[in-house]
């Protein structure tokens, strides 16, 4: 036990002073044994796994106003929008997608949400993204002399 003119600080205050030491602690017959002071060990993570992405092919139309309206209808409902242009067969197609999203699972909510309230004539399809390649440190060039 502590000798009764000796103070500790309180839990989570300020360290003694560098003057003050404290004192042993002192161990009586029938205590536990207390524990010595070990430095924790440095656990190196896992690599981090690449991250899903996906995606919600909501609609494809011929007309770039057509799916310019229906991109701005999804983005009024809070979700992330764009029109690609795509072209197939000497023909050019104006694609309506929503995302992308963090999880399979978001993706499929909205796809259903966007069927039922925009009342679409087909179910927007669920893409996954591919997943983004590592990226890697390239040296600077060398500058020539």
């Amino acid at each position: 036990q502590l000798a009764p003119k000796e103070k500790l600080p309180p839990a989570g205050g300020p360290p003694l002073k560098a003057d003050a030491e404290p004192a042993p602690p002192s161990r009586s017959a029938g205590a536990p044994s207390q524990l010595a002071a070990t430095p924790a060990k440095t656990v190196k993570a896992p690599p981090a796994a690449p991250k899903e992405a996906y995606q919600v092919l909501v609609a494809t139309y011929r007309n770039y106003e057509e799916a310019k309206a229906l991109k701005e209808k999804v983005q009024a409902r809070h979700l992330p929008a764009q029109v690609i242009r795509v072209t197939s067969d000497k023909r050019t197609y104006f694609l309506v997608k929503a995302g992308p999203f963090p999880g399979k699972k978001q993706a499929d909510d909205a796809a259903q949400r966007l069927k039922t309230l925009e009342r679409l004539a087909a179910a927007p399809k669920v893409v996954k993204l591919p997943a983004e390649a590592p990226k890697t440190k390239t040296p600077a060039p060398k500058p020539r002399r």
